[in-house]
């Protein structure tokens, strides 16, 4: 402490140096720890007394007696604030001191940090010990007094329940790390040991143990490297096992592995990998934003996206598609729209960015809260990018997107968003149900919003500026403006744009936003069993306009869709279930007279086909030559 006389702190600082020789010269640990050095210890004495202590260090986790861990922390806390109260830290980084840190004032863990800031130039003996005081540190908070005195009111107040050991407190207060209540400077502590554990596997306890296995399974070369415990991994263990996250099998690791990725979606620097890529873009593509924080600095990165350094754009792309999965990854996303989902999407599991799917399928619903409804645009504006920021159509269509690149059928690689549109261009030829529902549920949302389908917005952005001054996305409102405006339409990729999305809503009443939202309760009384696909909704809507119910609003959206060649399609099916709905309603006549009515009713159809058909033979036969021309819907 300051007011600590300097005459006094050496003569102290002197007697503990001298002490830390010789286990027996401090009794609490000689009295307190005897059965433990018995136990784990017994061969160190003949090496020397100052190896026992460095041997109770090591075996830090397996001492439970109350006595002893507490004198032992007692040895641990010194040796944290002071190196030279750690002998054998002490001893073995020396040289590095000298190279590094040599005008760094002892104390307050100075030279501990210093010896952190240049962990990677560190000697492999050097590294090891100060690797293993770290690791000390993070499974007990306590062993470091300037730490606990930064977070002690933050840990009344946000931890107060939470037993120490195996860093359970270092662990409640990562994840509290946002709580209005957390101190500042137990923040910065908290962090700064946070990019710690991130770049070194065996500083995490609890992740350390639980992914064991799959991390020597998934991962074995970058577990090798990381058991040798000498801050050589640079977190590519973590980052392997995030890559690998769904052959995990341990459910506890799973748990682990969520944290870690929720963690780095926040701040990617935390990848000391991603620190390594993006370095020189910071300088020259964010530079103006480096004293505003991490944060300030990932935004700009992703703002950048595809003008950043292949090894930078890379790792940004990464961390964006690990977002897209999750939305609790994203904190301000979850705190703003949980309401709204609680109200809209009630029975929806999280994962696979189901939870955003949810949403902006009801963004443009009056009861969206706006707030919401921003960060939902900014989401949906990111899935039109391409198809690994859409975590269900990207699971679902591998198999599809395979066959239809391995025929050549996509298109220009280059454009953005070009798998997406390969999907929904080629809707007929998709073969799995789910990738099919996926790429469905997709132009839908293309149909409600011109920033839902690839490229759009920016090719309509003049044009829509120029023709529909204060028209809105979203809704169908801005799609609507551009259709009606189209001989005006400069850009030609946007008019492009326009009339394929007309073609889709024009053919497809459950794709159209306008007839589903304007026609749903006509669906329901109408066509409630009528599966979606091949103009068959919009066909059998088109044969009940004239019906008693049908509204105006639904009515006025289908005068703008293909009707008539829907109906066309399928002009036999919604005869029939005009017959079968008229059954459903008269079930107990049918039930007497059903096998008799249906009887008459086929051979009334035969017999008066048959006379209609003689009478045309009849009629071309007493005008002389003729030729029999069988239509095309009895041949099918």
């Amino acid at each position: 402490e300051s007011g600590f006389p300097m005459s006094c702190k050496k003569a102290v600082v002197m007697d503990l140096q001298a002490s830390n020789q010789d286990y027996r010269m401090k009794r609490g640990i000689a009295a307190g720890c005897k059965k433990e050095i018995d136990t784990h210890c017994k061969d160190k004495k003949v090496v020397g007394q100052g190896e026992v202590l460095s041997c109770l260090k090591a075996h830090w986790e397996e001492i439970t007696a109350p006595s002893c861990t507490a004198q032992l922390r007692r040895f641990v806390q010194q040796g944290v604030e002071n190196i030279e109260l750690n002998p054998a830290t002490a001893t073995k980084c020396k040289d590095d001191i000298t190279n590094f840190c040599k005008d760094v004032k002892q104390g307050q863990g100075r030279m501990h940090q210093c010896l952190l800031e240049h962990q990677q130039q560190l000697s492999e003996v050097c590294a090891k010990a100060e690797f293993r005081m770290q690791e000390i540190q993070s499974k007990d908070m306590l062993t470091n007094r300037m730490t606990l005195a930064k977070c002690e009111s933050t840990i009344n107040k946000v931890c107060k329940d939470t037993t120490l050991g195996a860093g359970r407190m270092w662990q409640c207060l990562e994840e509290k790390i946002n709580d209005q209540d957390m101190a500042d400077d137990c923040r910065q502590e908290v962090q700064k040991f946070l990019r710690l554990k991130h770049s070194n596997f065996f500083l995490n306890p609890h992740f350390s143990k639980d992914c064991d296995m799959d991390a020597r399974k998934l991962c074995p070369k970058q577990f090798a490297k990381a058991s040798f415990r000498a801050f050589n991994s640079r977190g590519s263990l973590t980052t392997c096992l995030i890559e690998h996250r769904e052959q995990v099998n341990n459910t506890d690791c799973k748990a682990d592995l969520w944290k870690k990725e929720k963690e780095r979606v926040a701040e990617n620097m935390l990848d000391p990998a991603m620190q390594q890529a993006c370095e020189s873009d910071v300088e020259s593509q964010c530079a103006g934003v480096k004293m505003q924080g991490h944060g300030m600095v990932q935004k700009c990165l992703q703002g950048k996206l595809g003008k950043l350094s292949k090894p930078c754009n890379d790792k940004v792309e990464a961390y964006l598609v690990l977002a897209s999965e999750d939305m609790r990854f994203q904190e301000e996303l979850t705190r703003t729209c949980m309401a709204p989902l609680k109200q809209f999407c009630p029975q929806i599991q999280a994962g696979r960015g189901r939870w955003v799917s949810c949403l902006i399928d009801h963004m443009h619903s009056v009861e969206m809260d706006p707030s919401c409804r921003v960060h939902l645009v900014e989401e949906e504006m990111w899935r039109s990018r391409g198809l690994e920021f859409n975590p269900a159509l990207k699971a679902q269509c591998q198999s599809d997107l395979r066959t239809l690149l391995t025929e050549q059928k996509c298109g220009n690689p280059g454009v953005q968003g070009w798998k997406i549109n390969c999907l929904t261009r080629h809707t007929e030829e998709l073969k799995a149900p789910g990738c099919l529902k996926s790429v469905r549920e997709t132009m839908q949302r293309q149909s409600a919003d011109v920033r839902a389908k690839p490229g759009m917005a920016q090719a309509c952005a003049d044009d829509s500026k120029e023709l529909c001054p204060g028209i809105e996305a979203g809704g169908a409102r801005l799609q609507t403006c551009l259709r009606e405006n189209q001989a005006k339409i400069k850009n030609n990729v946007c008019l492009s744009m326009v009339q394929e999305v007309e073609t889709v809503d024009k053919g497809s009443a459950s794709l159209n936003y306008n007839v589903r939202k304007n026609c749903y309760n006509e669906r329901q009384t109408f066509c409630k069993g009528i599966e979606a696909g091949d103009s068959r909704v919009l066909a059998c809507l088109a044969s009940h306009v004239k019906d008693e119910g049908f509204s105006t609003g639904c009515l006025q959206s289908m005068n703008l869709t293909s009707m008539r060649e829907a109906l066309n399609k399928h002009p036999l099916q919604f005869g029939m279930d005009t017959l079968k709905e008229y059954i459903e309603n008269h079930r107990s006549f049918v039930d007497k007279w059903g096998v008799l009515l249906l009887g008459g009713t086929v051979g009334f159809v035969i017999i008066m086909g048959f006379l209609i058909s003689y009478f045309i033979i009849q009629k071309r036969l007493w005008n002389g030559a003729y030729s029999v021309v069988v239509p095309r819907d009895l041949e099918s």
